[in-house]
């Protein structure tokens, strides 16, 4: 993939507490400053209308909807060739966008890639590797759709087995260490376990059969 074509960066807001909007608008600006390389903005945001300035194509949900409905709303709108999924929980570091291409670039079997993070101790190296994480990452539009059977979790594991079952592999770039606190989108609440336990069911009785390697990774929770 050529550094000339064209990327959207889809990046999902909910903000319902004043250190939601300033973690996102800091998401937003470190995202704009730490690449040289352009790239359309889009921002879906549920339940607030704050962010519109920052964005290219600016999308807002007056009622809450499930992750999965907002962020196929985003990438509805898509019209590059690859798409960048970030959250707005991360903040990314110097060739953020550069280190996301590189696998594309190198490897041929390349169908998603992501990026080193603190939030698994990762430090800067030069050497890309598989591995999966869904907090940022990039992918060929044509994957660009979610499941919505899902209800804010395990949709990106799905993806994942749609894009190996298609013969591709998720790399991950250490050349890039980006900064991460799981939990800051999520909240620990009764019926977002109940989610997440009700998703993995639905992921296990669609996917249990289909003979991928990469299944019995999500299922047992391993981070490659």
């Amino acid at each position: 993939m050529e550094n000339s074509r064209k990327i959207s960066v889809v990046i999902p807001v909910y903000a319902p507490e004043h250190k939601h909007i300033f973690m996102t608008v800091k998401c937003i600006e470190l995202a704009k400053a730490h690449t040289d390389i352009n790239f359309e903005t889009i921002i879906v945001e549920t339940g607030s209308n704050y962010f519109s300035e920052y964005a290219d194509i600016h999308i807002y949900e007056k009622k809450r909807t499930t992750a999965d409905i907002s962020i196929n709303r985003a990438f509805n709108c898509c019209k590059s060739d690859y798409v960048v999924l970030l959250t707005n929980d991360v903040m990314v570091n110097d060739g953020w966008l550069e280190a996301l291409i590189e696998p594309f670039n190198k490897f041929s079997d390349c169908g998603v890639s992501t990026l080193a993070s603190n939030q698994f101790g990762h430090s800067k190296e030069d050497r890309i590797e598989e591995g999966i994480w869904g907090s940022v990452f990039m992918i060929p539009r044509k994957y660009a759709q979610f499941d919505e059977n899902y209800i804010n979790s395990w949709e990106d594991s799905d993806l994942w087995m749609q894009i190996y079952s298609d013969g591709k592999k998720m790399y991950r770039n250490f050349n890039c260490v980006v900064g991460h606190t799981p939990g800051q989108t999520v909240y620990n609440d009764k019926l977002t376990q109940d989610n997440w336990e009700a998703n993995k069911k639905y992921f296990i009785n669609k996917w249990k059969d289909k003979d991928i390697l990469l299944y019995t990774t999500l299922v047992e929770g391993i981070v490659l």
